[in-house]
C-alpha cells in the first residue's frame, strides 16, 4: 500500500515537473496517446514491475500470515494441553505423596505390631521353658516317688509274707 501511494506520488511529480513530457496528443484515430521521453516510459515500466513484485509479495505475505496465525493457534492448543496434563500429574504426584505417607504410616504400624508380638512370642518361650523345667522337676519327683514307693511296697509285702 505504502509502495503504491509513493509510485503514484513519483509518477504525480514526474509528470508536474517536467516541461514537455509527458504529454497528451491525438492520433490519426483521434485516441488520446501519452507522450513520454525514453527515460520517462523506462521508469515507468520499472515502476509497474515493481508493483506486480509487490503485489505479489504482498500476497505472499498474506499467505504466510496466515500460516503463522495456524502455527500460534496450534501453539496455543498445545501449550493449553500440556498445562491440563501438568496439572493432572502435579496433583497425581501430590496424591502419591499422600498416599506414600499412610504407606508408611501403616509400615511403622505394622512393625510396633511386629515387635509387641515378638516381644510376646518371646515371654511365651520363657514361659514354656520355665514350664518345661517344672514338669521336668516334677518327672524327676514323680520318678523318685515311684521308685520309692515300689520299694517300700516290696518291702512292706516281703515283711507281709515272711512273717
Amino acid at each position: 500500500m505504502k509502495f503504491l501511494l509513493t509510485f503514484i506520488s513519483v509518477l504525480f511529480f514526474t509528470v508536474a515537473f517536467s516541461q514537455e513530457y509527458p504529454r497528451i496528443e491525438k492520433d490519426s484515430l483521434n485516441n488520446d496517446v501519452m507522450v513520454l521521453t525514453i527515460d520517462q516510459a523506462q521508469k515507468l515500466d520499472n515502476d509497474l514491475d515493481l508493483l506486480n513484485l509487490y503485489k505479489s509479495l504482498d500476497d505472499e505475505c498474506a499467505k504466510q500470515e496466515s500460516v503463522y496465525v495456524q502455527v500460534v493457534n496450534d501453539k496455543d492448543a498445545v501449550i493449553a494441553s500440556q498445562k491440563l496434563e501438568i496439572s493432572a500429574l502435579i496433583e497425581y504426584s501430590e496424591n502419591k505423596a499422600a498416599q506414600i505417607t499412610v504407606l508408611q504410616n501403616q509400615v511403622n504400624e505394622y512393625k510396633n505390631n511386629n515387635s509387641i508380638l515378638q516381644a510376646q512370642v518371646d515371654n511365651r518361650q520363657k514361659v514354656i521353658g520355665e514350664k518345661d523345667l517344672q514338669i521336668g522337676i516334677l518327672k524327676s519327683k514323680f520318678r523318685w516317688t515311684g521308685i520309692s514307693a515300689v520299694a517300700i511296697i516290696t518291702v512292706l509285702t516281703t515283711l507281709l509274707i515272711i512273717k
